[in-house]
């Protein structure tokens, strides 16, 4: 393995410069990838040219026909694709946070909520949200009342009314 000196800096590797390069390849063509992306070519034949200089690499072997990869280009292709599918899955992820639809809530409620209709409304919401984790701790009202008032829980549920500030 070379020093660490030696090692291709990949720290400015950008997805839009590894999409460009795909495209790149999938189109055989630096021009119709910059067609089918929406940009001039030269920008695109830059991009890669950053990456290459990057990496200290050639990925592409280009003619007059066109662009072939390299067999590092073969190898950084296979590494892009990985990346980018795992690039979109975080993204359609973290998309679900943002719209609700993900994630953890915490509930805290009194024996007597528990042992009504809480139960069967936890299941109807799983039901409707499998995405949503629902975390039900049991605990007195007025633990529960400092709590969410606390911002230590997102939801209490208790039955007793009482005057609690907050």
């Amino acid at each position: 393995m070379p020093p660490a000196c030696e090692r291709p800096d990949m720290r400015d590797l950008d997805p839009v410069s590894i999409r460009l390069f795909l495209a790149t390849l999938e189109e055989g063509s630096i021009a119709r990838a910059a067609a089918r992306e929406s940009i001039v070519p030269s920008a695109v034949s830059k991009r890669i040219s950053e990456m290459e200089s990057e990496l200290r690499v050639p990925l592409l072997d280009r003619s007059v026909k066109g662009v072939h990869p390299t067999p590092a280009g073969e190898a950084m292709a296979r590494h892009a694709r990985t990346l980018l599918q795992g690039m979109d899955r975080m993204q359609r992820e973290m998309a679900g946070y943002v719209d609700g639809v993900r994630g953890l809530i915490q509930v805290l409620a009194s024996v007597t909520s528990l042992s009504g209709d809480l139960p069967a409304d936890i299941v109807r919401f799983r039901t409707a949200r499998p995405q949503i984790e629902i975390d039900v701790e049991e605990h007195t009202t007025p633990i529960i009342y400092r709590r969410v008032r606390e911002g230590l829980a997102d939801v209490g549920v208790a039955s007793e009314f009482a005057s609690h500030e907050g």
